[in-house]
């Protein structure tokens, strides 16, 4: 009894506690990108307005800038914002080096990924630099898509006048990366019938003057394909040549023949040519009888008719001689060949 009167008299600590004392005020927190002082009451910079706080990425508790670790899990915040910065930095350079390369869809595509990432203070250095890669980035895609269309505008405008190299080079200045279908398509077509174009002109040089239907049929798939091929042109008023001489000829010793090439081709008789060379022939006339009179020869005394010249192999000019002369021209001699033979002859 006396021990409980002792101690019930004896102040007890248990029953008084004393309130924990705060400690000492915080220190100032240093803004990160003007280093202005501020009370650590504050969230946002005094100064330039910059967020002086930071979340923690593990637990998620907010700490001061100037706090290294967390004060709830212990995790090293400086080390994890360090390597987001990196990480930053690599895909920026990436971006970077696709942009080089004009492959500017997937630079954007890239630095997207960084605008999905949560805003820290440590982190606003790396992510406006980012921001802004991608603000130029953006705007020289849309740049360079709106130069594309106008180069494809004028593309279509050479391949309509079959103009396929000026259609080449123009869709060629366009980036590989930038080429969407329309161009890739529009530039193999035009590469396409530049090298049908280049294998034909080949193919007519190598082909023999004997096979002229093919040589004609490549020159008219190459007008059909460069209708202002002078090259092809030329081939076709040579062959074109060729071919109505050969028709010609045949048609001295035969009635008919076939003119032209593939579906183009149709028949002509002697009395077709007749007809169409009767202005030619009729102009010989008035030159055979002023030769005879400049002569002083009639008709009825001339011995023989030679014909000088590959067009007086025609029928037509033998069927007028003919009439007019009343005598059948000599075949015996080449016409080709006679004048040299009467040079020869004259000379001894």
């Amino acid at each position: 009894k006396q021990f409980e009167q002792a101690t019930a008299s004896a102040p007890s600590q248990e029953t008084t506690p004393k309130t924990p004392t705060t400690s000492a005020a915080q220190p100032p927190i240093s803004c990160y990108k003007c280093r202005a002082s501020n009370s650590s009451n504050r969230r946002y910079c005094r100064d330039c307005g910059k967020n002086l706080w930071k979340t923690c990425p593990c637990c998620g508790r907010e700490s001061t800038i100037d706090e290294s670790f967390c004060g709830q899990c212990g995790v090293n915040m400086a080390e994890k914002e360090q390597e987001e910065v990196r990480a930053i930095e690599v895909r920026i350079d990436e971006a970077r080096q696709l942009r080089k390369q004009m492959k500017l869809s997937e630079a954007l595509l890239g630095l997207a990924s960084i605008s999905r990432l949560k805003s820290q203070p440590r982190l606003d250095n790396a992510l406006e630099a980012a921001h802004e890669l991608a603000s130029e980035i953006s705007a020289q895609r849309e740049q360079t898509n709106k130069e594309a269309e106008k180069t494809l505008a004028r593309a279509k405008q050479f391949m309509e006048q079959h103009d396929y190299e000026r259609v080449t080079q123009q869709l060629e200045s366009i980036p590989i990366p930038l080429r969407d279908e329309n161009v890739s398509r529009l530039l193999r077509e035009s590469q396409s019938r530049q090298e049908e174009i280049a294998s034909l002109k080949q193919q007519v040089r190598q082909t023999k003057d004997s096979d002229l239907h093919d040589v004609a049929l490549r020159i008219e798939r190459i007008l059909t394909l460069h209708p202002h091929d002078a090259q092809a042109q030329r081939w076709a008023q040579q062959v074109g040549a060729r071919i109505l001489k050969v028709a010609k000829r045949k048609l001295a010793a035969q009635g008919e023949v076939s003119v032209g090439v593939g579906e183009e081709a149709f028949k002509f008789t002697r009395e077709d040519f007749a007809d169409a060379v009767a202005p030619v022939t009729a102009r010989i006339r008035p030159v055979v009888s002023r030769c005879l009179r400049d002569a002083g020869v009639p008709a009825e005394e001339i011995d023989d008719v030679l014909l000088v010249g590959g067009a007086s192999r025609m029928s037509v000019v033998h069927s007028f001689l003919n009439q007019t002369l009343k005598r059948i021209p000599n075949q015996r001699l080449d016409p080709d060949r006679v004048v040299a033979m009467g040079a020869a002859v004259q000379a001894g």
